[in-house]
């Protein structure tokens, strides 16, 4: 990696490839290879590669699988003269690929999906692995703004901060898209495609957002039910908020 410089890589995506290394010196590989890359971007449980996996369909515990199973077939070489494995030329292909993706899509650093998506756009195992379960470069590029929206990456750290972003925060425009789609009720969260018409909203959230969120909406947040002890943040447990949408009177009169 040191012919692209370290300093361009995110310290997630510069620890995937020292991991990748890591691996082909440990097994004993004459090279290291794209399919060592993907093996060390899919263990990290809480990267964005498999993230981005996981929201194209495919389960990135089962490709990961696949992709050992490959990496463990790979040529070795044994005896005390063995050096240390250098980047093969497809993974040379592939770090550049993900240099030239970072650039045009105006980042300031190479993160991991980047070398994901570089990965199934080079012609490597690693790519055939990727296509077989309908993992184009066009399809995560694509899939990509689902989990770090318009973000971009400005910093080594990027990837951690659009990632809690995604794990801990709730998308209220897309609650509203939901409960436009499914005006009978709309459970946040539910995965039941067959209960997906038959859901509530639920919208937990402090009195003060309630009142600006109800100040600047066509819908008024009136509580229904609402029971009088354990109101706060951290009560949630005990006594949940439990809210309904109603029309939003018309000015001058009420509803």
């Amino acid at each position: 990696m040191s012919q692209f410089g370290a300093e361009k890589f995110t310290t997630r995506s510069r620890a995937a490839i020292d991991a990748a290394q890591l691996a082909a010196t440990t097994a004993g590989n004459t090279s290291t290879e794209p399919v060592h890359l993907l093996v060390a971007l899919l263990r990290d449980a809480e990267g964005t590669a498999g993230t981005l996996v996981g929201k194209a369909g495919v389960d990135p515990r089962v490709l990961l699988g696949q992709a050992e199973t490959v990496m463990t077939a790979l040529p070795r070489a044994t005896g005390s003269t063995v050096q240390q494995p250098g980047a093969s030329a497809s993974l040379t292909r592939v770090l550049a690929a993900a240099l030239d993706l970072a650039q045009s899509m105006k980042d300031e650093y190479v993160a991991s999906e980047h070398l994901l998506i570089a990965l199934a756009g080079v012609e490597s195992s690693a790519q055939k692995l990727l296509t077989d379960v309908g993992l184009t470069e066009s399809g995560l590029r694509d899939g990509l703004t689902a989990v770090r929206g318009n973000r971009r990456v400005t910093s080594p750290d990027a990837e951690s901060t659009y990632e809690a972003l995604e794990k801990y925060s709730v998308d209220l425009t897309r609650s509203a898209q939901e409960y436009l789609r499914y005006p009978e009720a709309v459970r946040w969260g539910s995965t039941s495609p067959s209960a997906s018409r038959n859901r509530s909203l639920e919208i937990v959230v402090s009195g003060n957002s309630v009142r600006r969120w109800a100040s600047t909406s066509p819908m008024l947040i009136s509580a229904a039910s609402r029971p009088a002890a354990g109101r706060g943040p951290g009560s949630r447990a005990a006594a949940p908020d439990w809210f309904t949408l109603r029309p939003r009177p018309p000015a001058g009169g009420r509803r």
